[in-house]
């Protein structure tokens, strides 16, 4: 794998994670206070507690809401391009996981996303453990290796993002491409399911050959 591709399975793997606890967030410096408000009409618990911000970064995911993912998090300003792009990968995915449950049951949806699975409100609700001091905090899920800091930034909890989850600033466009492209692949096999003739197994067929070809797009030229 080329040397400036490396770092993204990892990245990847750390952005699965984070929504496997159940908690995300960013600290922009300047309070990034967005609307309070969990898509599709619903509105989001304030975060005014450390819980609070983990189940409102599971409901930004679960119904699409960019707003609150990022109002979820403490983040400089420079990564807001890379957290959108992250975002934009992780509805994606929860998207795809959904449909295709739906459509072709636990086995068919393995198929198309694989060792992902996000939490339920109710999952994080009932199993998460928070252990506060002060103004930090930890969240963790049963499932989880190591705990998401939470920090409370002017009254607000929101959750910290390990800089070793970002990619170094060299690589953040091709990164950016990267997850961006992968999100559109998700996002038209998502269209495909349930349409006749696509099984699972087509629509992971179409999927692989989608990303390869986006893989090597990605591929600096000589």
């Amino acid at each position: 794998m080329n040397e400036r591709m490396k770092w993204l399975p990892l990245l990847l793997v750390g952005v699965l994670a984070l929504a496997g606890c159940g908690d995300e967030e960013s600290d922009d410096g300047g309070g990034n206070g967005g609307h309070r408000d969990g898509g599709n009409g619903e509105a989001a618990a304030p975060a005014n507690a450390p819980k609070a911000v983990c189940m409102n970064f599971i409901k930004a995911v679960h119904t699409g809401n960019q707003e609150l993912f990022l109002d979820s998090l403490a983040y400089e300003d420079r990564d807001e391009e890379m957290l959108v792009a992250m975002f934009g990968f992780l509805s994606a995915t929860q998207k795809l996981q959904t449909k295709a449950l739906d459509a072709y049951g636990p086995q068919g949806a393995a198929l198309l996303v694989k060792d992902t699975n996000f939490p339920s409100m109710a999952d994080v609700e009932e199993t998460i453990t928070i252990e506060e001091s002060g103004d930090t905090a930890t969240a963790t899920m049963p499932d989880q290796d190591e705990p998401m800091e939470l920090i409370k930034v002017d009254g607000v909890w929101k959750a910290k993002l390990p800089g070793k989850d970002l990619p170094p600033a060299e690589n953040r466009p091709q990164a950016i491409a990267m997850m961006n492209a992968m999100a559109a692949v998700m996002n038209e096999a998502i269209g495909n399911i349930g349409k006749e003739g696509y099984t699972a197994e087509k629509v992971e067929q179409e999927m692989k050959a989608a990303m390869m070809e986006n893989m090597q797009n990605q591929q600096p030229s000589e």
